[in-house]
């Protein structure tokens, strides 16, 4: 531009106040520092763990117990024995308790995701097998199925034990899991002479 006493230099725009820039860099800087708050989702896991885990104790329980007294029959044990017949009912009627069970844990399972539900999961899964081969030894009395189910008891417990490491902490499932690993029942194929 071109004043009166000739070129005048172009006009630089005017700085903002000291204030306007304080305050603009003092919500800038508290933005900073602050968090977020989380969004706490609600838990996606199974809710019944604790009570799914003591009802497969029980199960597992009964089993071990009545194992036991099995093979003590089957050894020729005179003490706490059970005949091979009232195996037979009792592994009947565990089955269908077992079929109940897994119907229970697909039911808390569906649309859930995390630790607990899986482990629930796979401890259904093997207490299904369990009982299939119960119904097999009710049904032919087959020592062959009967050592199988002596595999899926003792493969319960210690999924039953690695799912209680999932739930808080809960001492009537505790004290069946030390019960009923203590019935120590084992199988070995050997020549029968009579």
């Amino acid at each position: 531009m071109i004043g009166r006493w000739g070129l005048r230099p172009p006009r630089t725009p005017r700085t903002p106040p000291a204030i306007a820039i304080l305050t603009i860099a003092a919500i800038f800087l508290f933005g900073a520092c602050t968090e977020a708050p989380l969004k706490v989702a609600p838990s996606r896991d199974a809710e019944a763990g604790t009570k799914l885990a003591r009802d497969a104790g029980a199960i597992l329980l009964q089993f071990a117990a009545y194992d036991y007294g099995l093979a003590g029959a089957l050894s020729s044990a005179k003490a706490r024995t059970v005949t091979p017949a009232r195996y037979g009912v009792v592994a009947r009627g565990a089955a269908n308790t077992i079929s109940a069970y897994s119907a229970g844990v697909v039911g808390a399972a569906v649309d859930r995701a995390g630790p607990i539900r899986d482990k629930l999961v796979t401890l259904a899964d093997g207490l299904t097998d369990l009982g299939r081969d119960a119904q097999s030894y009710a049904d032919a009395v087959d020592p062959a199925a009967f050592a199988r189910v002596i595999s899926h008891v003792t493969a319960g417990w210690q999924r039953l034990r690695d799912l209680s490491t999932a739930l808080p902490r809960d001492d009537v499932l505790e004290s069946a899991i030390a019960r009923g690993t203590s019935f120590v029942v084992t199988a070995s194929a050997a020549t029968k002479h009579t």
